[in-house]
């Protein structure tokens, strides 16, 4: 299912998918696919997140047992600019392993008034590190409910 704006809060926070203390369980990525999180989520359910068309990607002490707190979703155009004011903000991470901080608001600038990627994802975790990425769409992949007899 691709994300809409439907799917996200008035802050952006990804909403409807039960991401919160879900585990990530997995990580892939190569130069013609998407970026995908393999997260098991509180009951069980393994849920893949595709970050399509990915222009730039980082971790930040990411290790492994990390625990999904949120995940953000911005408009390039309209992602906080404090996501940059700190090394744990989506685009230092994004950019913090190349970038030093001062650089970053140019950076930003560059990457928004070029058109180079539709959103900032921060995906924010209350144990295990950081992941933020830039890409122009994302897809999640739930299995259906089962269906039961009443």
């Amino acid at each position: 299912m691709r994300i809409t704006s439907a799917d996200l809060t008035r802050s952006y926070q990804l909403t409807g998918f039960r991401v919160h203390d879900a585990n990530v369980i997995g990580a892939c990525y190569g130069d013609e696919g998407p970026f995908v999180l393999a997260i098991r989520r509180v009951d069980e359910v393994v849920t893949r997140i595709a970050f399509i068309d990915v222009t730039q990607f980082g971790f930040r002490e990411f290790r492994n047992g990390a625990i999904i707190s949120d995940i953000f979703v911005w408009p390039v155009a309209e992602a906080p600019t404090s996501a940059s004011t700190h090394e744990d903000g989506a685009w230092a991470i994004v950019f913090g392993n190349h970038l030093p901080l001062s650089h970053l608001p140019a950076e930003m600038e560059r990457v928004a008034a070029a058109g180079m990627s539709k959103y900032l994802v921060a995906v924010e975790t209350s144990y295990g590190g950081g992941i933020a990425v830039l890409c122009n769409d994302i897809d999640v992949d739930t299995p259906p409910v089962p269906w039961t007899e009443k």
